[in-house]
């Protein structure tokens, strides 16, 4: 791997799991622009990079410089455009404030003759696309993508047109016994015993990527997610013979519910004891608007256990901060993060110190003195112990009374 590479992705924090996705990109240049705090960051290589891999990119680029406007530019030997166009629902949800009912766009972008091309059906889907074009070419350009994106129109009549002419087909004799021949040996292969994965708890195993949660925009025939289950709930009615796990599921850049079907009774005890609130799980299946919960809900065919995922933060920096202004659950109504994790957090982090600042209260200082207490008393030779610096966040009111 291009040592440069390296060092941007250790500034910031990116996964390992990902790191072979850049073992042939090089750091070719970048350009800091010190007047407008701009940083211009150009990456080369074979291939573009896979989107969910560049999405993590862009949420950890503030680590570079949390106060500059970062723009990563890539350039790629081999151009595929269905790797653009697998870019199309990330730039979807950056144009969610513009285009407000994405869902609507999510097939406009299409591949014809060689290039990206915007398909719409009416003047007003038109004049939304146009509107949002600089910020759209901007973005693909950035991915190395330089041609023009044209917009066409494209009526509901013409499609049907379309549609009545592929229907009208004369089919040769000889087409169609060879089309049964493969039939016959299609269904000879379809049937082939599949192994399944020992922690495989629902339906196939699942070899496809997964995708972010977040980037999950409507209704989709075929979808792979991988995330943890943080509540289960769970219903059963005899009388329509329906059986129903709804798992609430986050990968931690959204969450969604994930409905699991189950009509056989000894079926649903069984996955009601393998499916366990905790657990990371990889999911197949399709999304739908849901009649019932209002919003768009995953349906699980194919369910794999996973190892967990670590989404820990690191503190990489060589000069380590000190919190000198931390709330905690004692804070009434502005603070929910537990006394005793918050000092655990600061010592993995490697901070020295910490300051507990409640709102009004000192009620976390026994607490946290008798923790650091512990841990300090179990620190080995020549360690430096940690600190707390103790006090409060007070409010002060004039108490005078106006006689007047």
């Amino acid at each position: 791997m291009d040592k440069k590479v390296s060092i941007l992705l250790d500034k910031v924090n990116m996964k390992q799991e990902y790191y072979p996705y850049f073992e042939d990109i090089t750091l070719e240049k970048i350009k800091v622009n010190t007047k407008k705090n701009e940083w211009k960051v150009y990456l080369q290589g074979k291939e573009l990079l896979p989107v969910f891999v560049y999405q993590e990119l862009e949420d950890q680029k503030h680590l570079l410089d949390e106060n500059a406007s970062i723009t990563f530019f890539f350039e790629s030997k081999e151009k595929n455009l269905e790797t653009y166009l697998s870019y199309y629902p990330y730039l979807l949800q950056k144009l969610k404030k513009e285009l407000t009912v994405i869902e609507i766009y999510k097939d406009s972008l299409q591949i014809q003759e060689d290039s990206l091309t915007f398909v719409v059906t009416n003047e007003v889907e038109k004049e939304k696309i146009t509107s949002c074009m600089e910020k759209i070419a901007f973005f693909y350009q950035t991915l190395g993508y330089q041609k023009e994106i044209p917009i066409t129109l494209h009526h509901e009549d013409h499609i049907l047109e379309e549609i009545k002419k592929d229907l009208i087909v004369e089919v040769p004799m000889r087409n169609i016994e060879k089309a049964k021949e493969s039939k016959v040996e299609k269904k000879k292969t379809y049937f082939k015993k599949e192994v399944k994965d020992e922690n495989s708890i629902l339906g196939r195993n699942i070899t496809e990527e997964a995708i972010r949660i977040s980037t999950l925009l409507g209704e989709d025939d075929n979808v792979v997610v991988e995330g943890y289950v943080f509540g289960i709930n769970y219903f059963e009615s005899e009388a329509k013979n329906t059986r129903i796990l709804t798992l609430k599921l986050t990968d931690y850049s959204d969450s969604i519910y994930c409905k699991v079907f189950c009509k056989e009774k000894d079926k649903y005890i069984a996955l009601c004891g393998q499916l366990k609130e905790g657990n990371w799980y990889k999911i197949r299946g399709y999304t739908k608007n849901d009649a019932y919960s209002k919003e768009l809900v995953l349906n699980a065919r194919d369910i794999i256990k996973i190892e967990k995922k670590d989404n820990s933060v690191k503190d990489l920096a060589p000069e380590k901060r000190v919190e000198l202004h931390c709330h905690t659950k004692m804070s009434q109504m502005d603070g929910l993060t537990d006394e005793e994790e918050v000092i655990k957090q600061a010592i993995a982090w490697g901070h020295k110190a910490i300051a507990i600042t409640d709102h009004n209260g000192v009620q976390a200082f026994p607490h946290v003195y008798n923790f650091v207490r512990g841990y300090n008393k179990k620190r080995k030779e020549g360690e430096e112990p940690f600190k707390v610096i103790y006090g409060a966040e007070l409010t002060l009111i004039d108490d005078a009374v106006n006689k007047k």
